[in-house]
C-alpha cells in the first residue's frame, strides 16, 4: 500500500526537477543568489562524524534480586535494531543475565569504552534491569545517587546496602 505512494512521490520530485530545469533554460541569466541561512561565524571547524556504537545490557534472572521477564529481549532487540537499521556497531555482544556481572560491566566501562571511544564518536548505552537510588542528606536537602544493579549484586537488606557493588550511573555519564 505504501509502495504506490513512494513511487508517486518520486515521480513528482522528478517532474518538479524537470520543470525547474526547463524554466532555467528559458530564463535570462541572473547573478548567483545566496539562499538559505548563513552561519554567523564561518570560522567554526567542520563537524566531525565519528563512529556510532551501542552497548546493551539486559538482566532477567538475577542472582539475588527478584527476576524480571523482558529485560534481556528489550536489550538485545534494541541493540539489534540500531545495528541492522541505523548503522551502529556493537562494542561487545549484549551482556545478559549471568554475563552482566559487576566485574564485566566495570571492565566494559574502564577497558572497552574508555579506550575505544573518540571525542567525535556517539554511544548509546542501553540497560534493562533493576536500578536503585542511594539517598544522601546534604544539609536541609537529600540527593539521590542512581545505580544500575548488576546480575551478582547483593539484595538490599534492612539497613544494609552494599553501594560499591552497584554501578553508579554518574560513572557512565562521565566516561
Amino acid at each position: 500500500m505504501s509502495t504506490p505512494f513512494l513511487r508517486a512521490g518520486a515521480v513528482f520530485l522528478l517532474t518538479a526537477a524537470g520543470l525547474a530545469t526547463a524554466q532555467e533554460a528559458n530564463a535570462p541569466a541572473a547573478p548567483p543568489a545566496v539562499r538559505g541561512l548563513q552561519p554567523e561565524n564561518s570560522e567554526e571547524p567542520p563537524v566531525k562524524n565519528g563512529q556510532l556504537y551501542v552497548v546493551a545490557i539486559g538482566i532477567d534472572r538475577y542472582k539475588n534480586w527478584m527476576n524480571l521477564s523482558t529485560a534481556v529481549s528489550d536489550a538485545t532487540g534494541f541493540a539489534d535494531l540500531l545495528v541492522k537499521n541505523f548503522g551502529f556497531q556493537e562494542i561487545v555482544p549484549p551482556l545478559t543475565d549471568s554475563n552482566a556481572t559487576a566485574k564485566a560491566i566495570d571492565e566494559l566501562i574502564e577497558d572497552d569504552l574508555s579506550y575505544r571511544l573518540q571525542p567525535e564518536d556517539s554511544l548509546v548505552f542501553f540497560f534493562a534491569g533493576h536500578g536503585t537510588t542511594q539517598p544522601l542528606p546534604a544539609g536541609d536537602q537529600t540527593y539521590n545517587i542512581g545505580y544500575i544493579v548488576p546480575w551478582d549484586a547483593p539484595a538490599q537488606g534492612a539497613g544494609e546496602t552494599h553501594w560499591s557493588q552497584y554501578v553508579k550511573i554518574e560513572t557512565l555519564l562521565l566516561n
